[in-house]
C-alpha cells in the first residue's frame, strides 16, 4: 500500500496520540522522525524540517484527515 503524508510535527506527545488515535480505529500508520538538533548543532545542513511525520495508507488518508481535525486539530 502507498503510504502518504497527513501530519508533520516537532511535539512528539501529539504525534504519539494522533498515532494512537488512528490506531483505535485501525487505521495503520507509521510514524517516522526526522533530522536532530545534533546535526543542526554540528552545522550540517538539514534539507526538511526536524519534526515527526505521521504515514497513513491511502486509501485511509480521508478517514484519517477527519479523525487528524478532531485529535489535533491545527496544532
Amino acid at each position: 500500500k502507498n503510504l502518504v503524508l497527513l501530519y508533520t510535527t516537532p511535539n512528539r506527545v501529539l504525534a504519539e496520540f494522533l498515532k494512537e488515535t488512528l490506531e483505535d480505529s485501525n487505521i495503520p500508520c507509521f510514524l517516522s522522525y526526522t533530522g536532530s538538533f545534533l546535526e543542526g548543532g554540528l552545522g550540517y545542513v538539514v534539507k526538511d524540517q526536524p519534526g515527526y511525520r505521521l504515514y497513513v495508507p491511502e486509501d485511509k488518508y480521508e478517514e484519517s484527515l477527519a479523525i487528524k481535525e478532531q485529535t489535533v486539530g491545527n496544532l
